[in-house]
Parts: C-alpha cells; structure tokens; sequence
C-alpha cells in the first residue's frame, strides 16, 4: 500500500472541508424548517448526530492514526475512541428516544458514552506532540490553561445558574451535577488544547487549531443546551444541534490535513506567532462581554461568579509576571548564542585556538602599538612534517585527535601576550608582540619544537611528530602582509632545508616551495 502523496492529502483536505459547509446548512435546515414535521426532523437529527462521530469522524481519526508515527499516532488513536465513544452514546440515546420513547430531557444510559469520550479527549490533546519550553514558559502555559477555564466557566455558570435557573428547574441534584459535568470538561479541554497550542502550533493549517474548533463546539453545544433545558426545556431537534453536529465533522476535517512537519510543530523558543499571545483573551472578551450583559439587566453577579472574577484577575497578573520572566530568559538565551557565534567567527572549532582573521585581527593592532613604542614583533609559521601520512596510514579522526593535542601542548609553551592561531590543516602560527628581537625569537622557538619532539598518545598508539618553523621580525615600517609573507616563506626555506628546524627570514631568502623528497614519520607504536 503506496502512502499518499501531498497533492492527494490536500485534495481530501479540500473534499472534506467543501462538504462540511453544505451538510451544516442541510443540518440547520433539518432543524428550523421541520421537513415532514417535528417527529420526523427529531429522528433525523439523533441519526444525524449519530453518524458524524461514528461514519465520519471514527474514520478519519483512524485513518489519521494509521499515516502518523509515535506520539501524533498515539493521538489519533485516542481522538478515534474519543469520537466512538460519544457517537455509541448517541446511539444509545437514538434507541432509548425514537424505539423506547424516553423523555426527551434528563439523564440516561447514554450521558456513560457521553462521559466517557471526554477522558479520551483529554489523553489525546495530552498526546499531541511539543518541544520542551523553559520553566517560565511551561507555567504561562499552565496559566494561559486556567484562565480559558475561569473565563468560560463564567460563562457557563452565568447561563446556567444565573437568575436561579437549576433552582427553579426539576432536575435532581445527579442530574444537575451532569449537566454541569459536560462544559466544565469541555473548558478543561479546551485549556489542554491552549497548552498545546503555545507549545507546538507553527502555522494555521496545523490540524491542532482546527480541534480547538471542534472542542470549541462542543462547549457551545453543551452550554447552550443547558441553557435552553433550563429555560424552555430541551427537546431533540433543537438549533443548538448543529454544534455536536459540526464538532465533529470538524474533528474529521482535522484528522485528512497534512501532517506538520517537525519544524511546524516543535517551535524554537521566541519563535511563537504573536497572535497565540492573544489566545487567552479571546475567552476573557466573552465573559467581559457576558459580565456587562448581566449587569445591564440589574442581576448583578453571585459568590461564585465574584470568585471566579477574582481568579481571573489573580492569573492575570501572574501571566503576565511569568511572560517578563520567560522573555528574560529568552534575552540572555539569545546573549549567549550571539557570543557563541562570535567565539565560532574568531577560532578554529576543532582545537579552540585563534583563527585566521583573529590572527590577522590582532596582528593589525600590533603594527599599529609598534608605531607608538617601536617594540620589535615576530611572526612564526609552523607547519607539522609529514602530517598526511598519519591521516593516510590512520585516518582523519587520528589526525584530528593529534591537531587537538599538538594545539595543547603548543598552548602550554607559547608566552603571555603572545596570540597561537591555527591556520587551517596543519598549519599553526604565532604572534610574538615583544619577541625581543630575532635572536630572542629563535630561541623561544627552538625550546618550543623541542617539546614537540615527546610522541604524542592518540587513541592506542603513539605518534612522534615533528614541525618545520619558519619566522619574521619587524621593528617597524613592514606591513601585515609582508610579514605574513616572509614568515611563511622562511618556514618553506626551513621545509626544504630538512625540516625540523628553525628558519628566520632574511632578506637575500629566495622564497621555495620545493619539499624535497619526504621523509617518512616514525611509525606509531600501538599502547600496551
């Protein structure tokens, strides 16, 4: 079986996406006109909210879980049971209303299907993948979820309890703790998917925005509901289906939509659209709303209304607190990268020494504090003898292993002030600021390729490796690049000479690139 290709997914994307648009106002048509009268439109309406969980949603979801991998597969799986589980509620309900003829409103054997599906839920929104965030980040996150949860139970509880509408309603005290259930686990759902969201959602056609629609209707569906049971009572065939319905023709839309790359959905920090910031307030707009409604009609807020007004207030303040915090951090995170690659553009990665235009860098200020103080300064060129041969014979991680050791040692030899670069391969310099004249020089540098002369341990063996170096002095007037050149060719004079030598450059010194014959490194000797 051939996975399908990006064209085919989008074109199930755009299948599913036109087709949902016409079966809702088939829905709403259903529901408001009546076709065939009332008994007739409310038998439509539970098959109807049957089959879009079960022969839609149950599908795709599965469908989704079987082209996914690892958490995402995991997601899908549960986001499937979460759609059977309710449609078998449904069905149940179907069975009991239009054969068994059970009043329309209250509690029954299908609120189990119903109360079941939201643990799925919630195990796959949990499920759905994300990149680690600083601590700040991971508690805005925990805050961001529970303002959704203060701001919309708000508006649940005003529609609900305001005004004494469970007093005056017939529902026992079980039954109103079940109508209750329903939207307070949808605001939890949805504060898990606001979670979700902030860690991973990169672009809008990620599959996570279009399930917090889905949830989204859910909630508007099983507030309104309540809302409408409380006040007039709530019958099949209601306009407030439609939400259950279009949830999870939603929910199956989501489950064809091309998964998101990795990138897409694990964010670098900082890099979060900016209109997720605004998340948290959309719900917070709603209850505003709500609350200025509610006052306009005289009927003020309860005790529990003021608390949760109060809790929203608390959060509030702590989000943004934990939003300068976690920017902070972002700041001193960015700080540190910034000095890292600017410690990268100075020096060599693989021995840590100076690079090319550090060398060079520094070699400038010199010749320009040698005009104020006359102070003579030497460039050395050192260029290891037969250094291919260890990467031919032993491979390059050996060589490199030996680059970082011979960096060591020379690290450990050279003076303060002085500036040892490494120039690519194996080719090393030196800038001596106050070498104290050729014959100072010569001296330091003989003593530094004796030390040289101790093999070196690399990995099991036991390498002795020699160098040829060449040098230049300057008490003033010569250029950078004239010293570059003369320090390069006095260590070429050095390699052609015999090597393992020091050479300082002199003025009737023909410049030479002629290596001679090689001579043949001594051969390691294995560690025992």
């Amino acid at each position: 079986m051939t996975a399908p290709t990006g064209t085919d997914v989008e074109r199930r994307v755009r299948w599913m996406a036109a087709g949902t648009i016409p079966a809702v106002a088939a829905f709403l048509l259903l529901v408001t006109v009546q076709p065939g009268g009332p008994l007739i439109a409310r038998n439509l309406d539970d098959l109807a909210q049957a089959s879009a969980p079960l022969l839609v949603a149950l599908p795709a979801c599965w469908w989704a879980a079987a082209r996914a991998t690892g958490r995402l597969r995991r997601a899908w799986v549960f986001f499937a049971l979460f759609a059977a589980s309710w449609g078998i509620g449904q069905v149940v309900w179907c069975y009991l209303e239009i054969v068994r003829h059970h009043p329309e409103s209250g509690s029954s054997w299908a609120d189990v299907g119903y109360l079941l599906a939201l643990p799925f839920a919630a195990a796959a929104i949990a499920s759905y993948p994300g990149p680690r965030l600083h601590w700040a980040g991971r508690f805005r996150t925990l805050v961001d979820g529970l303002l959704v949860v203060t701001t919309l139970l708000f508006v649940s509880w005003t529609i609900a309890v305001d005004a004494g509408g469970l007093t005056r309603s017939r529902e026992t005290v079980l039954q109103q703790v079940t109508l209750l259930i329903f939207p307070s686990a949808d605001i939890i759902l949805l504060a898990m998917l606001l979670a979700a969201i902030v860690r991973g959602t990169r672009k809008w056609r990620d599959p996570l925005l279009v399930i917090v629609a889905s949830i989204f209707l859910l909630f508007l569906g099983d507030s309104s509901s309540i809302y409408v049971g409380l006040s007039s009572g709530y019958q099949t065939g209601n306009v407030v289906d439609v939400f259950w319905f279009a949830s999870f023709l939603l929910l199956a839309v989501a489950a064809v939509m091309p998964v998101p790359a990795l990138p897409d959905i694990v964010r670098s920090e900082g890099q979060e659209p900016r209109w997720i910031e605004f998340i948290p307030y959309i719900p917070l707009a709603l209850a505003l709303l709500m609350g200025v409604v509610q006052l306009s009609r005289g009927n003020g807020f309860g005790a529990g209304e003021e608390w949760l007004v109060l809790a929203t207030a608390v959060l509030l303040v702590v989000r943004q607190y934990l939003f300068v915090v976690e920017n902070r951090a972002l700041t001193s995170r960015l700080q540190e990268m910034v000095g890292d690659l600017e410690w990268l553009a100075l020096h060599d990665p693989l021995t840590g020494l100076a690079n090319r235009t550090l060398f060079n860098d520094r070699l400038g200020q010199s010749l320009a504090e040698q005009r104020r103080d006359h102070r003579n300064i030497s460039v050395v060129y050192l260029d290891l003898d037969d250094f291919k041969a260890v990467n031919d014979r032993f491979g390059h991680a050996t060589g490199d292993e030996l680059l970082r050791a011979v960096a060591g040692r020379l690290s450990g030899e050279v003076r303060d002030g002085d500036t040892l670069a490494r120039l690519g391969g194996d080719e090393f310099a030196i800038l001596m600021p106050s070498s104290g004249g050729p014959a100072t020089t010569e001296a330091i540098l003989e003593r530094l390729l004796a030390e040289l002369d101790e093999p070196f341990r690399v990995h099991d063996y036991r390498l002795a490796m020699r160098a040829s170096v060449g040098f230049a002095s300057s008490e003033g007037g010569t250029s950078a690049k004239v010293l570059i050149q003369n320090a390069d060719d006095a260590m070429y004079t050095a390699k052609a000479e015999g090597k393992h030598r020091v050479c300082a450059y002199d003025r009737a010194m023909h410049r030479t690139r002629a290596h001679g014959p090689p001579a043949s490194p001594k051969v390691p000797e294995r560690l025992g």
